[in-house]
This record gives C-alpha cells, structure tokens and sequence, in this order.
C-alpha cells in the first residue's frame, strides 16, 4: 500500500480466537473501496496460536491488513500502539468481538468530511446475546454490556453522554493535542476498570474539540454467555464505580472525593443487590484512593 489511506481502523484483540476471523470479514466488506482504508490488527499479547491465526489474515488481506504486536498488557496501552502505528488522519475503533456494516467505514469518512468542526464522532452499538437473557438483566443493565443508541439523526454529545469505546472515532489533531488514551483506564488482566473513552473525552472537550452522534455506522456487538452470570454482573458494576472514583481522582482531586463520598455512602447503604455495586465501589476506590492504596494515575496522557 503506497497511497495513504483516508481511515483507519483499529482492532485491539487478545486471544479471541478463530472468531476474530467474522470480525476482521466484517470490517473488509466495506463499501468504501479497500485502497481507502486500512485495518491494524492490534495483538496485545495472544497466546502463539491466535498470534499465528492474526498474522495469516494479514498476510491474506495484505495490504490492506496490518499486524501490530503490543506486549504491554491493557486495552488503553494496545489502542496507543494501533494510533502510533495508523497511517490515515481519521481513526476508527472497535472491539474484537464486533460486527460492522457495510456503512461503518464510510459514514464515518463523509460525517468528518461534511463538519470540519467536529473531532470525536460515535455510532450505535447493537446487543447481539450468544444465549437467551436471565430475568433479571433490567434494561438499565444493558448499557453496562455496551448497548448505546442515540436515535436516527446527527446530535451533539457531551462527556457524561460520550461515544462508547467499542465504536467511536476521531480526528489524529485530536491525539497530537492531548496525548492517546491514558493506560489507567480500560481492560487489563485482572481488572474491569473502564472510563478510558470517557477520560480522553474529558481531555478532548477541555481542550477545544467538539464531540457528536451519527447513525448510519452501527456496530453489533456479541455478549457472550458468560456476562450473564450474576457474580461477572456484580464484578463489572463495582469497578464502574471504582473507575468513577479513579475518574474524579484524576480530574477533581481529592477534594472532589470527599464531596462525593458521603452521597456515594448512602447509595450504598440505602441500595440493594446489583444496585449497590456502583456506589459501593465508588466508596471503596475513594477510601483506597484517598488512603494512598491506590495511586492517583499521571495527568499527563501518554505522546502517540
């Protein structure tokens, strides 16, 4: 590939397996013609065998297909690499057990092409369920899975209504501004801790850039059967919370915890089962926070 590609988009994937292979299909059979775009596949430490099945679809879709070995371990530190090494000026995530239409690619290009002004752009993420439901799975649990939608027309977003990690874009003058996405937040071995597309909004929105909705580029995401079990539901919920504690940590201070914590308390006090988890973590990741458990993660982003 010699001209450079007008988007790029990136998938950071650990140990997915053959199902990688529907995911990286999806995201080829693009409308946008293939020499305007480009796919980095982003290993972030797979097992030989699914580094092996990575680099063949590569080498089979070359070279429109990138392979990117990034060994330090977290979703934040493997989409840095993917925006290190992309080629376009316009760049595209999503997760490795997604689905896109023919429209992903494309209505992003002509959505950044149409207003110049906006910076950040998302579109709807769709639940695929690999079994049926459990009863108890309330709808307000189904954006905790990824499920966003903001209905049939461009919209302006703001950070505590921000495009969702598993699909979203943006401008590179974006990152060259405010650094990449900051690798205390977003998944790691061991960890649920999130906010990593919230943080960086946070960062775009303080600096100038403006954020939006545009339909036309859904995603359909799979959830698998295990985020149905209650003690995963229970898990995900508390490290929401303590990633809202890390959250205001980092840009409120510790003044901005101990305001919150009493109201955070009651919620945990006054609520019950899966509605407890968000407020119980919060108070639990302010205590550790404040007590110096924990550390308060570096302002500064890092360079991409």
């Amino acid at each position: 590939m010699t001209a450079r590609p007008e988007i790029s988009a990136i998938l950071c994937t650990l140990d997915r397996g053959p199902d990688i292979e529907a995911t990286v299909a999806s995201v080829l059979d693009q409308e946008l013609a293939r020499e305007r775009f480009e796919l980095l596949l982003v290993d972030n430490g797979s097992q030989p065998d699914n580094r092996a099945l990575l680099e063949r679809l590569a080498a089979r879709h070359a070279p429109t297909v990138r392979y990117v070995r990034e060994d330090q371990r977290g979703l934040s530190h493997a989409r840095n690499r993917g925006i290190r090494e992309a080629r376009a000026e316009l760049l595209v995530f999503a997760d490795d057990d997604a689905r896109v239409t023919p429209t992903w690619l494309s209505t992003y290009l002509c959505a950044f092409t149409a207003d110049p002004a906006v910076a950040v752009l998302g579109s709807a993420v769709e639940l695929v369920h690999e079994v049926e439901p459990p009863g108890w799975l309330e709808p307000w649990l189904l954006p905790y899975l990824g499920a966003f939608d903001r209905g049939p027309k461009p919209r302006p977003l703001d950070v505590l209504d921000c495009p969702r990690g598993g699909n979203m874009a943006f401008r590179r003058e974006v990152f060259r501004r405010i650094g990449g996405f900051s690798p205390a937040f977003g998944r790691r071995p061991g960890s649920l801790i999130s906010l990593e597309e919230v943080e960086i909004c946070q960062r775009a929105v303080a600096a100038g850039f403006r954020l939006g909705y545009v339909p036309g580029a859904p995603l359909l995401h799979l959830v698998e059967r295990y985020r149905y079990e209650n003690d995963w539901f229970r898990r995900r919920l508390h490290w929401q919370g303590r990633s809202l504690a890390l959250f205001d940590a980092l840009h409120g201070g510790r003044l901005r915890l101990l305001l919150r914590l009493p109201g955070q308390l009651r919620r945990t006090l006054l609520r019950s089962g899966l509605r407890r988890q968000v407020p119980f973590g919060y108070v639990l990741g302010a205590l550790r926070l404040v007590g110096g458990l924990d550390r308060v993660p570096n302002a500064a982003p890092p360079a991409v």
